[in-house]
């Protein structure tokens, strides 16, 4: 491991209902990108970091039974993003990572970037489509987080870590 960065800690008691955990990687916007931009450019224009995402909902119970049209068209399901340091990657560095979920140093899961729709940039692209259709766009010091490796596990007190093979890890702990 490489990089390893504790970025702080998460209470369960704060106004958390049903949260999960997830692995991903964050793209940090270094220059605008809009909905024209290729993969190169978007590999070019982000930095990329090790990534935990904390998907939460108002509603209880709501994992895997809402329907993903209701988590993107009301933000169902917003909630904190944890990640570590950001650094420029090449498209090929970020095709089929290893990465691993870990709690309290047991491993919960194991996946791989190409889980999420191919290759991660390709969700980036997808984003920047959608954004387009309402003139919208990337802006610098804005992130994204690509989608999970593993599927989402439900978030319980400890200490968790992100770890990607080649890219480094993120940590964090979680209080009750």
């Amino acid at each position: 491991m490489t990089d390893k960065q504790i970025t702080g800690e998460v209470s369960l008691s704060e106004d958390m209902l049903a949260p999960l955990i997830e692995l991903e990687l964050v793209f940090v916007v270094q220059d605008k990108l809009t909905a024209d931009a290729t993969e190169e450019e978007i590999v070019a224009k982000t930095l990329v970091a090790p990534g935990l995402e904390i998907p939460d909902s108002r509603f209880n119970d709501w994992f895997p039974k809402m329907p993903k049209e209701q988590v993107c068209a009301d933000g169902a399901v917003g909630g904190k993003v944890a990640f570590g340091t950001a650094k420029a990657y090449t498209y090929a560095d970020l095709d089929d990572i290893n990465g691993k979920l870990v709690l309290n140093n047991t491993v919960l899961d194991e996946g791989s970037s190409s889980t999420v729709m191919g290759h991660p940039v390709h969700a980036v692209k997808w984003l920047l489509e959608k954004l387009g259709e309402h003139e919208l766009s990337l802006e610098p010091g804005m992130f994204v987080s690509s989608g999970t490796f593993v599927l989402p596990k439900p978030l319980e007190a400890g200490t968790y870590t992100g770890e990607f093979e080649g890219l480094g890890s993120v940590q964090f702990k979680v209080e009750v």
